[in-house]
């Protein structure tokens, strides 16, 4: 409960009002988590579900008009969290697959869209909340595959829809509604296998 409502207010502008992120975590806990059964059985990250909550009750709270957008760059706390993730991949409670798989992806569709997207790779990277995504949010063990060839589908997956969004979409962040679709469709993601090749005895 504590982590969850912790990353629930990192993914909170500063403005928004004290009883609204109150209400936030608390449907994040109930809603997106205890309903499912608490711990290991929700599809979806608890903290994104309360986000989403908020963002179809109160989007003018989420997304102030006239205040510094959250999905511009910041460097020093975009860096701070990739280095709090890289430190858990080398401690080995967060597996590499996932966060070099959304950078990656995110780069890749970078490459693509750049057309229509502001800013270059480093922009993109360091915009909005996709550190968090990559290390924190897509890496929950509930919502996220179990087996190796699948994390790195999710990751590369859950990378490039956040640039498609960005590149198409009208929200100042994507990496919410990126990594809700990816929970979506990670148990079917965690089914693909290789197809087992048949041997032909003569």
């Amino acid at each position: 409960v504590f982590v969850t409502a912790i990353i629930f207010a990192l993914i909170m502008p500063p403005t928004v009002p004290w009883w609204v992120l109150l209400f936030g975590v608390f449907t994040a806990i109930f809603l997106g988590k205890q309903i499912f059964g608490g711990i290991g059985g929700y599809p979806m990250h608890p903290a994104l579900v309360g986000w989403l909550i908020l963002l179809l009750s109160w989007p003018h709270y989420l997304y102030p008009i006239g205040t510094a957008s959250i999905a511009a760059p910041h460097i020093a706390p975009v860096i701070a969290t990739a280095l709090g993730g890289i430190a858990l991949c080398l401690l080995g409670v967060v597996p590499l697959q996932i966060p070099v798989g959304v950078i990656g992806g995110a780069v890749v569709a970078t490459l693509i869209f750049r057309s229509e997207l502001s800013g270059d790779i480093v922009t993109q990277l360091f915009q909005g909340h996709l550190m968090l995504a990559a290390f924190f949010l897509a890496t929950d063990s509930a919502s996220s595959p179990a087996s190796i060839r699948a994390r790195w589908i999710f990751g590369v997956g859950l990378g490039f829809m956040v640039i498609l969004i960005r590149a198409y979409g009208i929200w100042p962040d994507a990496v919410p509604f990126a990594v809700l679709l990816m929970n979506a469709l990670f148990p079917l993601i965690d089914r693909l296998r290789p197809q087992a090749r048949q041997v032909v005895v003569s």
